[in-house]
């Protein structure tokens, strides 16, 4: 069972309430032999309010590549990623590490009259890629110096 199924999602790409309402339109004609006099919004209103799927995937707060890799070593421990994963996971417990160390030296220096606003951007999520895992086509274009 995918994630996607437990989490209610439904993963598959190309699927969505259009699709599903063309599909049943077919089948009401082949069951009935007429053709299906429901306008679309009232479909997609029906399935909104009726139905607990919906077709976005399951955010998660890591990498493509680790959850892939999460995954694979729940089927297979032994598989030769683990020393890839284990590398990458020790470098973001760094990150984390660097930024806790950051946090609490703005929170030694602030003063207490003053407040120090600390932001962190995550653009992956912002990327528009059309039908492309954005993560992964994220990073594969930045380039880190």
């Amino acid at each position: 069972m995918q994630d996607a199924d437990l989490l209610g999602g439904i993963d598959y790409p190309n699927l969505n309430v259009v699709t599903l309402f063309k599909s049943f339109q077919q089948y009401y004609f082949e069951q009935k032999g007429k053709t299906l006099s429901m306008k679309y919004q009232t479909y997609h209103q029906f399935f909104r309010q009726n139905s607990c799927y919906n077709f976005r995937k399951p955010r998660f707060d890591i990498c493509d590549y680790c959850r892939e890799t999460e995954l694979m070593l729940n089927v297979n421990p032994n598989d030769p990623r683990i020393i890839d994963y284990g590398i990458r996971r020790r470098s973001v417990q760094k990150y984390n590490s660097l930024k806790q160390g950051f946090l609490e030296e703005v929170k030694n220096c602030a003063n207490e009259d003053t407040d120090t606003l600390v932001l962190e951007f995550d653009f992956s999520q912002n990327l528009a890629i059309p039908r492309l895992d954005v993560t992964a086509q994220f990073y594969k274009h930045i380039n880190i110096t």
